[in-house]
């Protein structure tokens, strides 16, 4: 289904030991991260609270994750580099979930250009997506809706959802 020329689709690549992110049809991914992170974990630490490096680091409870080739350029005291990877298969999706983060926020994602896209009310459904929210409804589970959409949008959100073939949910969760 052809979604205009204003529609890209991102695609991640999860490869062994390099995550790469890009959009169809280039040439070469616009993004090629190494899939690990540094890691210093706050609570083993005293005074370390105040360690503040600009748009490589990702605060998630007490352990900060450094993500991205700058950032484990260079040695820190106290970091673990980690990969969420074991034998092929993901074993820590907070990890994976910054490594993703880091590539769609800084070096892919437009912001203002998917906000106004998503003003449109355009958004297809993705087919295996409508067919996993039909099979879901039709064993009689309750459906939650999950989106990184800002609530701010929820209107037009609740309206493309309809259009595309979402008719029923039980919970709609907007950032």
């Amino acid at each position: 289904m052809y979604g205009g020329d204003e529609v890209s689709i991102i695609v991640i690549n999860l490869g062994s030991h390099t995550c790469k992110v890009g959009y169809a049809g280039k040439d070469a991914p616009k993004v090629v991260l190494p899939y690990v992170v540094g890691a210093i974990d706050h609570m083993d630490i005293d005074g370390i609270a105040g360690i503040n490096d600009e748009n490589s680091d990702k605060t998630k409870g007490k352990c900060k994750l450094y993500v991205g080739s700058q950032s484990l350029g260079y040695r820190r005291d106290h970091m673990e580099v980690m990969s969420p990877l074991k034998n092929g298969v993901v074993v820590d999706y907070n990890v994976v979930y910054n490594i993703w983060d880091h590539a769609l926020r800084l070096e892919v994602f437009d912001r203002e250009k998917f906000n106004n896209w998503v003003e449109k009310g355009v958004t297809p459904a993705i087919e295996p997506s409508l067919k996993l929210y039909e099979d879901v409804l039709n064993l009689g589970f309750k459906v939650i809706l999950l989106t990184g959409r800002s609530e701010r949008r929820r209107s037009v959100t609740v309206d493309n959802l309809i259009n595309a073939g979402f008719k029923e949910w039980d919970q709609l969760i907007l950032r």
